[in-house]
């Protein structure tokens, strides 16, 4: 399955203390992946150099920009079977927002659907009992917002447990 992700880069302690927190509440992704804002979901059957030349060309009509967290929420995950603890983004949705329906208009000419309800977001807890995720003490994570800046579109394959990078793809727009 291949995915389109982001690595939100935040300052080095706040890194940290998110990392950590992900591995007392998603251990297993944590081990798995970075802090991360998944644009493209679990694509079969694509044409890999053609999705990758894709993903270089949107990245090529995109300058970096900022991002926040401003609050959680938590929501179940039918596709998972899993209740999840999210970080939501305030400052940076909509060129987030922008970036996941531009990689799918490709996508969509190639029969594959695109997700409905795209929101912004950083999972940071996971769990099957809705209760455990409500009893989260959120105040070990930081004080909102939590601030970062996107810079690349990282295009990942998960193939046997591993996640492996296909192409890291800086976001650069040299419209100057």
């Amino acid at each position: 399955m291949i995915y389109v992700l982001v690595y939100p880069a935040f300052d080095d302690r706040l890194m940290g203390s998110i990392q950590a927190f992900r591995l007392t509440h998603e251990p297993d992704r944590a081990r798995l992946v970075p802090p991360h804002i998944t644009l493209v979901f679990a694509l079969h059957q694509v044409e890999e150099e053609a999705f990758l030349s894709h993903c270089d060309h949107i990245a090529q009509q995109r300058c970096p920009f900022s991002v926040s967290f401003c609050f959680f929420r938590a929501a179940f995950d039918p596709y998972e079977n899993m209740h999840k603890l999210m970080l939501s983004c305030g400052e940076g949705k909509l060129p987030l927002t922008q970036l996941h329906d531009d990689l799918y208009s490709w996508l969509k000419h190639h029969g594959h659907c695109q997700p409905s309800g795209f929101s912004p977001h950083m999972t940071v807890a996971t769990h099957p009992d809705r209760d455990q995720i409500e009893k989260i003490d959120l105040r070990t994570l930081g004080k909102l917002p939590l601030h970062a800046e996107v810079r690349a579109l990282e295009v990942v394959k998960l193939h046997g447990g591993k996640l492996s990078l296909l192409q890291s793809v800086p976001l650069h727009n040299d419209k100057s």
